[in-house]
């Protein structure tokens, strides 16, 4: 996709949502179907996939963790944000990649220490470009990516989050 299949594509989206703000307004789900196990499986555009714990918190080997599954969303929306901003700023990015990479101390999720965070307590986003792009177009590539990839800025705004439930199957 080039800048004006770009533009082509948003022009007539942003323009409905100056006019009318409150049809930018989108909601995306997700749903994680629980099992008898310690995992459940999730349908990513009709892919089952199946989730569990990490090795390093007592999961199998095999298990996906939606830990990873996190920061590859981070790092997912990092690069397509990337790739949008460079196209609309005429950067030509032959090749690259986006690795995040996060820190945590399990005893929190563990229950081991009450003073260990449960969580990541750091996350590494290295950015490798193959381009020809000046250094200062780099920084503003870099600066207009952390400013409108939606993954990174719900960590750094942290939207209201509300959790609650409903029991099913009882009589």
């Amino acid at each position: 996709m080039n800048a004006d299949d770009l533009a082509r594509a948003q022009g007539p989206l942003k323009e409905r949502y100056r006019l009318n703000p409150n049809t930018a307004v989108a909601i995306l789900e997700a749903r994680s179907l629980l099992g008898k196990e310690v995992h459940c499986t999730n349908t990513i555009q009709g892919f089952d996939i199946e989730l569990g714990l990490h090795p390093a918190a007592g999961g199998a080997s095999n298990n996906l963790c939606p830990g990873t599954v996190f920061l590859d969303s981070l790092s997912a929306c990092a690069a397509i944000t990337m790739s949008a901003v460079s196209t609309y700023m005429g950067i030509e990015i032959r090749n690259g990649t986006i690795t995040a990479k996060g820190e945590l101390d399990l005893r929190g999720t563990l229950a081991v220490s009450a003073e260990a965070q449960v969580g990541f307590r750091r996350i590494d986003i290295q950015v490798e470009l193959d381009t020809d792009a000046s250094p200062e177009q780099i920084e503003a590539l870099l600066k207009s990516t952390e400013k409108y990839c939606v993954v990174l800025q719900t960590l750094r705004v942290q939207p209201e989050l509300t959790i609650t439930s409903k029991t099913i199957g009882r009589a």
